[in-house]
């Protein structure tokens, strides 16, 4: 398992604005743009569930990039694409799932142009 990842299973979640010190919000996004992409399955099963619960202006800073990161994975074929959105079902944050999920319905339709 790369560094990256076991350093932020260790933080956990990302917490809400009143909990997320400076110095915690820079470790989340040092590691975010240090994890080399694209991740893996695997890696993504895991990321999905750091999202936030809710958005508010520092969280949802970092919620952004978690989803730039989870997006690297590889979707080769439909059976990916299905597994795919099971994934962005398990996302704890409704703003940031519905967002996955829109963002992959245009990836799609960018594919069949």
């Amino acid at each position: 398992m790369r560094k990256q990842l076991t350093e932020l299973i260790r933080l956990g979640k990302i917490p809400d604005d009143a909990l997320l010190s400076d110095e915690l919000f820079q470790k989340y996004e040092d590691l975010f743009s240090g994890f080399d992409t694209p991740v893996t399955w695997e890696e993504a099963e895991i990321l999905i569930t750091l999202f936030s619960e809710k958005n508010l202006e520092f969280n949802w800073n970092l919620d952004w990039g978690l989803l730039h990161l989870i997006e690297t994975v590889f979707i080769r074929n439909s059976q990916e694409i299905q597994k795919y959105r099971n994934l962005i079902s398990k996302c704890p944050n409704p703003e940031f799932r519905e967002t996955l999920g829109i963002r992959l319905n245009n990836w799609l339709k960018q594919q069949t142009k």
